[in-house]
């Protein structure tokens, strides 16, 4: 095979990718547990006296987060759910529990706040910032909040750079994989940067947010878990955007299957907990 340049961190916000693999990424991610519990996280930030219009921006197709608040915090008035992706919404419509209380609305995380017929107690960013554009993405979800409104987001891994953190052994079982195959690794250049401590709160403080709280969070994960994760298109173009889907995708889960038990650690995730300056 000849050579294949990889790059770790490219950036693929491309409406094409999400809007073909929304109903997979609907079926898979309903199986992946750590998903479930990441939603329970958000949840918990849900105050029952505080929000009662609440947004989740970059809803994809599963609702899982959707449900957990519906079934958990039976105060809130509206759940507004924005996606670029009409594809993501309307599968969306069909995996979430029927409640006049959701509202759906097709925008982008960069120009949303203008469609909202009210202003929001809280925005919920669920594994989502990473894809927008963050100075015009603060800049509306700012302007889409009441005074001392919330907004709370997260990292994994992936796409954050924990100081002094060991990388997870999956990515090292994935470059054993794709050397068996002969496909070259080319790490450097060209790749999304990831964010960081120092960047993400200077972006927070820039555009009128204190932060509230900060929380590491450590997840457990099976096998399971990543061959579901690595059967969504959009997950396997990310993670091997120059190799077609099924080869990628042959590579992810080849390497899964070869991980042992010992290999199956927790992954790191960063919870920000943040709040509109008056």
């Amino acid at each position: 095979m000849g050579k294949i340049v990889l790059y770790k961190h490219q950036n693929i916000n491309q409406d094409e990718i999400w809007d073909e693999g929304a109903n997979e990424f609907a079926i898979y991610s309903k199986n992946i547990s750590f998903y479930h519990k990441i939603a329970n996280i958000f949840a918990s930030f849900v105050d029952i006296h505080r929000h009662i219009n609440i947004c989740d921006l970059g809803c994809g197709s599963s609702g899982i987060l959707i449900n957990e608040i519906l079934q958990k915090k039976e105060n809130i008035e509206n759940l507004f759910c924005i996606d670029y992706s009409s594809e993501m919404l309307d599968v969306c419509a069909n995996n979430v529990i029927s409640s006049n209380k959701i509202k759906f609305i097709q925008s982008r995380a960069e120009d949303f706040s203008k469609k909202l017929p009210c202003e929001l107690d809280m925005v919920i960013a669920d594994c989502s910032f990473w894809l927008f554009e963050a100075q015009k993405a603060l800049k509306e979800i700012y302007l889409s909040l009441k005074n001392e409104g919330d907004f709370v987001f997260n990292f994994a891994e992936w796409d954050f750079d924990f100081e002094n953190h060991t990388p997870h052994p999956k990515y090292k079982v994935v470059d054993d994989e794709l050397q068996k195959r002969n496909i070259e690794i080319v790490k450097e250049g060209g790749g999304k940067k990831k964010f960081s401590k120092k960047n993400i709160e200077k972006l927070l403080t820039d555009n009128g947010f204190s932060i509230i709280s900060i929380e590491n969070v450590y997840i457990e994960t099976s096998k399971e878990d990543w061959l579901y994760f690595y059967s969504i298109p959009s997950i396997v173009k990310r993670s091997m955007p120059l190799l077609t889907l099924d080869l990628g995708m042959d590579v992810l889960k080849s390497a899964i299957n070869s991980m042992t038990n010992e290999q199956l650690k927790p992954i790191r995730w960063i919870f920000y907990h943040t709040r509109k300056k008056q």
